[in-house]
């Protein structure tokens, strides 16, 4: 697992915050030096780091340094030219946007409409629109080749204005770097809102909203917020009138679990229309540990399940794929649905795994989901990765 913020040791404090592309050359333009934070190599001096927006330093602190400088924590040891931190006045080190990353996503806010009893990142109530700004300042240092960037909160629309300038900025300033927005879509249930963000005409842009179950009341307490299936369901149907995409989440666990078959079916009935359905594998952290008892089975458990969700979707010609589902807990059938889906910073694997002939094609394990799986995993042999690669092959187009 890789820490992506905390506290930090510094002299010349900020006395806001700092914001900048990380660059080990101490010989950056001086034109170029007030955008980008210097991470030292050895022998930097005092003079090296003038103009820069910040220092921060491998080795002992320069007291004497009048440029904001910050001693690397040993949790960032991993950061490297090309990626974006901030550093806030308290002060503490927050890392935006790692170069080399598989995936990267900005958190806007930890606010929310829904309270979900799985929820891996409980919301609150408080003032966060910092993390808004923070975004959206951010999108100016972000390189124009980056892949994907994901908006995820909290619910990212209940600041919709502020929502609408991200997204234009994402638009006019990378356009080529496709968007992935977390949203519950309750918010979409108003036309004006959908038609808004259609309205940017942002060319690579897609929703994922979660649906739990095709009956209201058992979505409904899911997500602890009445009336929230019908929101949902019209926010869908408004996205896609005013030409959105949505990807379609479900989460598996013993309260989605039993009408998995029927969501199955109402999707392919009233929603075929969607551009993607994913059903994913339960995050065990946040509210999983309060409410684990009504939550929490083997994913083995439900192998039948999950078959007759792919099965049903598929058939409909509805593209349906697993997230974060090892292979080996998975039946034969959906394992070309299966994606590596977990964010680099937080996947892991138990010690077993590293006799796997298809490790470097699975999706692995939340790092806190390791200990309660690590009985279950298989490793494959070489004699079953090559049967797993061949019923790939045979199910590609």
């Amino acid at each position: 697992m890789i820490r992506l913020s905390g506290p930090v040791t510094a002299t010349v404090l900020p006395d806001q915050t700092i914001l900048g592309r990380l660059t080990s050359d101490a010989s950056t333009p001086t034109t170029l030096r007030a955008r980008r934070i210097l991470i030292e190599r050895e022998g930097v001096s005092a003079s090296d780091r003038c103009g820069f927006a910040a220092s921060i330093s491998r080795g002992d602190l320069d007291s004497a340094s009048e440029t904001p400088l910050v001693k690397l924590p040993q949790w960032a040891n991993y950061l490297a030219d090309g990626d974006i931190v901030a550093i806030t006045p308290s002060p503490s080190l927050h890392v935006i946007y790692r170069r080399n990353a598989t995936t990267n996503s900005l958190l806007v806010t930890e606010r929310c409409s829904s309270n979900c009893i799985m929820c891996s990142q409980p919301p609150t109530a408080r003032d966060d629109s910092w993390l808004y700004e923070l975004a959206i300042s951010s999108i100016e240092h972000l390189p124009e080749d980056a892949t994907e960037i994901g908006i995820t909160g909290g619910e990212p629309l209940l600041d919709f204005q502020r929502f609408l300038t991200l997204l234009y900025r994402l638009k006019t300033l990378i356009p080529r770097t496709a968007v992935h927005v977390l949203t519950n879509g309750r918010l979409l249930a108003y036309l004006s809102y959908a038609q808004a963000i259609s309205d940017i005409r942002h060319p690579d842009l897609m929703f994922g909203v979660p649906l739990y179950s095709a009956n209201p009341s058992r979505h409904d307490f899911i997500v602890q917020a009445r009336g929230a299936f019908d929101q949902t369901i019209r926010g869908i149907l408004n996205a896609k009138r005013c030409g959105l995409r949505i990807e379609l989440r479900v989460v598996l666990h013993e309260q989605s679990a039993p009408t998995l078959g029927q969501l199955a079916r109402f999707i392919a009935r009233h929603l075929p229309y969607v551009d993607q359905v994913a059903l994913m594998g339960l995050e065990h952290i946040g509210f999983v540990k309060a409410n684990a008892k009504v939550l929490k089975s083997s994913l083995s458990n439900y192998s039948s399940l999950i078959e007759e969700f792919v099965t049903t979707l598929e058939s409909s010609g509805i593209n349906t794929v697993l997230f974060n589902m090892p292979i080996c807990l998975l039946p034969e059938s959906v394992w070309p649905a299966a994606r590596q889906s977990i964010s680099d910073w937080k996947n892991d694997m138990p010690e077993q795994c590293s006799r796997c002939a298809i490790q470097s094609e699975c999706s692995g394990f939340f790092s806190w989901n390791v200990d309660e799986y690590k009985q279950s995993v298989r490793p494959f042999s070489l004699a079953e990765a090559r049967h797993f690669r061949s019923i790939l092959r045979r199910r590609l187009p």
